[in-house]
C-alpha cells in the first residue's frame, strides 16, 4: 500500500473514530466522514465498502499484524499470548469504544483465524474450537473488564488454561 492511501485511511480511521465517539454507527454517514477528512466519496469506496468495514478492517489490520510476529517459529506459547494481549492493549482506547457501541462482535472471524494460525494442525477440529471459543471467551472477559487485567495476567491466565488443556489429551 502507497504512502497516499495509507495516509487517506489512517485520516478516515480518525475521523470515523472521532464521530463515533459522539453518537452510534448507524448515525455516523460516509458523507460526513469525506466532509471531515476533505475527500470524495469515491476516495472513501477506494479504501472501504461502507461504515462497518472501517471496524472489520480495523480489527483485521490488527489480527495481521499479531500474525505477522506469530511468523518466528522461536515463539513460546505464552509469548504468543502476551504478544496477543500486548496487540489488544495498543488500541485500548478503540476497543472500549468499539465495546460501548456493541461492536466488539465483529472481532470473532479475525479472532477465529488468527488462533487457526497460532494453534495450526496440532489439534483435531473439536479441540481446536474449544480452544477458539476459549481464548475469544477471555478476550471478551479482558474487555468485560474494560482491559483492567494487566497484560501479563491475562497471559498467565491463558497460559495456565492451556497448559492444563495440553496435560489432559
Amino acid at each position: 500500500m502507497d504512502i497516499r492511501r495509507r495516509y487517506t485511511r489512517k485520516i478516515i480511521n480518525q475521523t470515523f473514530f472521532s464521530l463515533l465517539k459522539k453518537r452510534d454507527i448507524d448515525k455516523v454517514t460516509v458523507s460526513e466522514i469525506c466532509k471531515e477528512c476533505n475527500i470524495n466519496r469515491s476516495t472513501f469506496y477506494r479504501n472501504y465498502h461502507d461504515i462497518y468495514d472501517i471496524v472489520d478492517q480495523f480489527f483485521q489490520e490488527i489480527t495481521t499484524e499479531i500474525l505477522k510476529s506469530f511468523s518466528s517459529d522461536d515463539l513460546s506459547m505464552d509469548q504468543k499470548f502476551t504478544l496477543v494481549f500486548s496487540k489488544l492493549y495498543e488500541h485500548k482506547d478503540s476497543f472500549m469504544l468499539l465495546k460501548k457501541k456493541g461492536l466488539l462482535k465483529r472481532l470473532n472471524s479475525p479472532i477465529f483465524n488468527a488462533t487457526n494460525h497460532a494453534f495450526g494442525n496440532n489439534f483435531s477440529s473439536s479441540e481446536w474450537y474449544f480452544l477458539f471459543y476459549g481464548f475469544s471467551g477471555l478476550i471478551k472477559y479482558w474487555f468485560d473488564q474494560d482491559m483492567n487485567v494487566s497484560v501479563s495476567e491475562m497471559s498467565k491466565i491463558s497460559m495456565n488454561l492451556f497448559s492444563k488443556f495440553i496435560s489432559s489429551k
